[in-house]
Order: C-alpha cells, then structure tokens, then sequence
C-alpha cells in the first residue's frame, strides 16, 4: 500500500485534468457527463489492464472484449469549468463539482448549490489519499448523479 500524500495541478485535458505525485502516481479526473465524473489512478508502469468493462456509455453493452479504458469518446463529454489554484483545483459542470484538494490530497464533492456530497478520495489515516484496491461507488441517493473512482495496482 502506497499513500498518495501531495499531488501538482498538471494540466487540463479535453475531458478534465491530470494530476502527479511525487512517488510517479498519476491522478486523472475524466468529465464523461454533465453527472458523471470518473477519478483514475495510474501507478508508474502505467496501467496493468488496459481494457475496461465499467461504465457503459450510453446504455449499450460494453463488448466481450472490452474498450480501451483510456477511450472516453463515446461519452458525452460536456463542457465544464475549471479553475487551478496553489491548494486546489475546481472542475464544474451544471450538475456537479469536484474540489480536488493537492496538500493532502483528496476529492470533495458537491452538487452546485447544495450541501457536500460524502467522501469518496479523502485522506487517509496516514494524512495521504491511500491507493489501495479497485473500487467503483455509486450513491444511489443522489438521483441522477454516479461518481466512480477506480486505483489500478501496478502488475506484480
């Protein structure tokens, strides 16, 4: 287990962000609709399944196969705001924001004018964003919003 303390804005990408840690760890933030933001974290060797069968877009099935985990094209992709700032980086759309925290590291959520959604990527209790396991969470009692934060571990 890896902690993911301290994270620098490093750029704004057509579907969101990227963030680096120090340890090469790589954070990307992935708008893919206007409700549905997805967190990955990429460990240094890149990533040890490039395919992916999570998050269908548009409803239809995702092949046998797989798609290329990468591959956001399918999605919506709507426009979004962002702003970068020393201690923090703030991407919006109209139905949801994530305030990504850089010291220590950790994603807050919120619907735009209503109270935080709960943690997802918070610190750990090493005072760092702890990379663990694959994970996927959905609130179901947020109508309408799907948040999905995946840590890929590096192969063995």
């Amino acid at each position: 287990m890896q902690s993911l303390v301290a994270a620098a804005f490093i750029e704004r990408t057509p579907e969101g962000a990227r963030f680096a840690f120090d340890s090469g760890w790589e954070c990307r933030i992935c708008i893919l609709a206007d409700d549905l933001f997805r967190v990955l974290f990429v460990p240094p060797d890149g990533l040890r399944e490039p395919r992916t069968w999570m998050v269908a877009p548009g409803g239809i099935d995702v092949p046998w196969e797989g798609r290329n985990r990468l591959d956001v094209s399918a999605f919506e992709r709507p426009p979004f705001d962002l702003e970068a700032g020393e201690q923090a980086t703030v991407l919006q759309t109209t139905a949801l924001r994530a305030e990504v925290r850089l010291r220590p590291f950790g994603v807050d959520w919120s619907i735009p004018g209503k109270a935080p959604l709960p943690p997802t990527v918070r610190p750990g209790r090493t005072s760092g964003t702890v990379a663990r396991t694959p994970s996927a969470t959905t609130w179901r009692d947020y109508p309408g919003i799907a948040i999905s934060a995946s840590v890929t571990r590096p192969a063995r």
